[in-house]
C-alpha cells in the first residue's frame, strides 16, 4: 500500500483499551492479585508491560533504519558546518 508522504499507516488495534484495563484491574483486585505489599505485577499487568516493550522495540527498529539512511547526509552537512565555523572564526575575531 503506497501512502502519500507525511501519512502513516493507521494505528494497530490496541492490546487493551481503557475499559478492558479497568475491568481486569477490578477482577485482580477482587481476587487479591497480587497480594497487598507485593512488588510483583499481576499477570495482566505483566502482559501490558510486555506489549508496551514490543511496541517500543518496533519504534526503535523503524527509527534506527531511518537514522541509518540519513546518517551519511547528516555527517556531510556537519563537516560543512564545521568547515564554515573554522573559516568564520577570523572574521568574528576581527
Amino acid at each position: 500500500m503506497n501512502l502519500p508522504l507525511g501519512q502513516r499507516k493507521p494505528p494497530a488495534v490496541e492490546f487493551a483499551d481503557e475499559g478492558r484495563i479497568l475491568a481486569e484491574g477490578q477482577k485482580d483486585g477482587e481476587r487479591n492479585i497480587p497480594e497487598m505489599g507485593s512488588y510483583t505485577p499481576a499477570p495482566f499487568e505483566q502482559a501490558l508491560i510486555s506489549n508496551g516493550e514490543q511496541a517500543v522495540q518496533q519504534v526503535y527498529k523503524s527509527a534506527s533504519g531511518t537514522i541509518a539512511k540519513l546518517r551519511p547526509a547528516a555527517d556531510g552537512m556537519q563537516r560543512q558546518l564545521d568547515d564554515l565555523g573554522r573559516r568564520m572564526r577570523p572574521v568574528l575575531d576581527a
